[in-house]
């Protein structure tokens, strides 16, 4: 399903909330269930409405709902004498058809449908009774993942037994309406504009937005752009008050200690635009920066600007231009890091279970002149791509970690991946840059173990790392699984995607041990305190 002009998976919704549900219970058969009896399923979907006029469908598609191959439905076929016929029979877009169960027709029976699937209790016998387990269930005040911000946008449908038509391939159109209200916040965000690349525009994430309905604390789902929403139950005279802050500066609305009175039906949706001389319209010429922060809604904190917010923050970029390849996908800006490793420290992630060769993936020597041509590698999406192509995903637990990470990216970006050499020291030299010894930076020079002046503890690699754990920290993130201080032992490595040149049973990591950033050609197979920092590019 695409709303928000985001792409939202729910299969991976859908999974969680349909384990062990019965998906076609059916109590009893008024017509014996054949091919001829078959229903054809097709589905329709009217959007939230504005209270104030104006349609969303006419003025605007992001407050409809597209659905995408994966989502399912639930139906339910209820006789008229108030018995259940059909019980969550569970039916998934694929193509134009709406298949994995077969829907049949029965005479003299409404049909109910309902979106998104879940698991529902044996009880259920009308289209209120979902509506209030919806109600009890999902529609809770933390809204601010996608997950659940979708999951509390409950749509029906009711066909009535009079319009359902027997025969082979029958159509029935389930026109599903949202039972549910809306909510939209819309608040100033400073904009940027770039001098490079044709004039990029991205605007600053506020932070601490305040929402609270009839004094319950809400927490929003973050659209981008300032644009803030959450699912609220039918409801009349809401009371609603909120704030949010510019850096350091708390802004209130209504700008009195009054409530704003909202009444709403469902489908229907309120937009709160709040008013605040602060910000300008107009956008401020800034470049990217190294140290900037990355949030979910694709927005942008200035690194050098007090007052970051965690809420919502997925990474800190370490790079402000892209490889010609990354340029061609379309993502040119930079790229970001994550605030967190794949799993927690417990979890040792092998490079490879086998030693079997990887055609067309960069792979490097121990020397000099083989890694300075691997420092200027940023292609680890493609090398990530390589090693993942025609493979079964468990052959490659360091890359399927990566871009399995959890943490859901915005559209226009690469998706996670497995760092290459360049983006890794990119990574410590960001670290370096905010260090008490800027000058001290990770080279081809001073990359091993064997290197004159290596980066270690003595040479600027504490100063880039404990920098490093004090920027991530800054919004929530972690370096290590926990704070390191000066002196602490600990073992830890990040794989990167490079094979190596001279062994190809080794890939290179970054061996971080004790204070120390030097590369590490380890055995691929190895679980000794490897693990991964995926990245991605926008």
């Amino acid at each position: 399903m695409k709303t928000n002009k985001f792409r939202f998976s729910w299969m991976a919704m859908a999974a969680l909330l349909t384990a062990g549900c019965a998906q076609n219970d059916e109590l009893e058969e008024t017509v014996r269930p054949s091919s001829e009896n078959a229903l054809n399923v097709t589905v329709t979907e009217k959007g939230f409405e504005n209270i104030d006029g104006t349609s969303s469908r006419v003025a605007t598609e992001e407050y409809t709902t597209t659905f995408e191959d994966g989502d399912k439905i639930g139906v339910y076929v209820v006789d008229n004498t108030g018995k259940v016929l059909v019980n969550n029979l569970s039916l998934q877009k694929s193509n134009d058809a709406w298949t994995g169960n077969t829907l049949y027709y029965y005479p003299d029976a409404d049909y109910i449908a309902y979106f998104p699937y879940a698991e529902m209790p044996d009880t259920i016998t009308c289209e209120d009774g979902i509506v209030d387990y919806f109600k009890k269930t999902f529609l809770v005040p933390d809204q601010s993942s996608e997950a659940a911000y979708e999951a509390a946008d409950l749509m029906t449908a009711v066909v009535p037994a009079g319009d359902v038509v027997r025969g082979t391939d029958s159509p029935i159109t389930f026109a599903f309406s949202h039972k549910m209200s809306m909510i939209e916040l819309k608040v100033p965000v400073r904009k940027y504009v770039t001098a490079s690349e044709g004039g990029w525009e991205y605007s600053a994430p506020l932070g601490d937005v305040s929402f609270k309905k009839d004094e319950v604390d809400y927490s929003l789902f973050p659209v981008g752009g300032g644009v803030y929403r959450c699912i609220v139950a039918p409801e009349e005279n809401m009371k609603i008050k909120g704030s949010f802050y510019d850096g350091t500066i708390p802004v209130y609305f209504p700008k009195t200690d009054d409530t704003l009175p909202v009444s709403l039906s469902e489908s229907k949706y309120k937009q709160i635009a709040v008013k605040y001389e602060g910000i300008s319209d107009e956008p401020e010429e800034r470049a990217l920066a190294i140290g900037d922060y990355y949030y979910a809604d694709g927005s942008i904190w200035p690194g050098d600007v007090e007052g970051a917010p965690s809420n919502n923050c997925i990474g800190i970029i370490f790079k402000t231009e892209t490889s010609d390849t990354d340029k061609g996908n379309g993502w040119k800006h930079g790229y970001v890091m994550s605030l967190f490793d794949t799993a927690d420290e417990s979890i040792d992630i092998k490079w490879a279970t086998n030693n079997t060769t990887i055609s067309n993936l960069p792979a490097y020597e121990k020397n000099e002149t083989s890694i300075t041509t691997a420092f200027s590698d940023f292609d680890g999406y493609k090398a990530t791509q390589t090693i993942l192509t025609g493979t079964s995903a468990d052959a490659y637990p360091a890359a399927e970690a990566a871009v399995s990470y959890e943490v859901e990216l915005p559209d226009g970006t690469s998706g996670w991946y497995l760092p290459s050499i360049g983006q890794i020291a990119a990574i410590i030299n960001m670290g370096a840059s905010f260090g008490t010894k800027p000058e001290s930076t990770f080279t081809p020079q001073n990359a091993f173990d064997t290197s004159s002046g290596k980066f270690d503890e003595n040479r600027g690699a504490p100063e880039a790392m404990l920098a490093l754990q004090e920027k991530l920290q800054s919004v929530g993130g972690e370096f290590y699984y926990y704070p390191i201080s000066e002196n602490q032992s600990y073992s830890y490595r990040w794989w990167t995607s490079a094979g190596d040149l001279s062994d190809n049973t080794k890939a290179w990591s970054i061996d971080m041990n004790s204070y120390k950033f030097l590369l590490y050609n380890a055995g691929k197979t190895t679980t000794n305190d490897v693990h991964v920092r995926p990245v991605f590019a926008f």
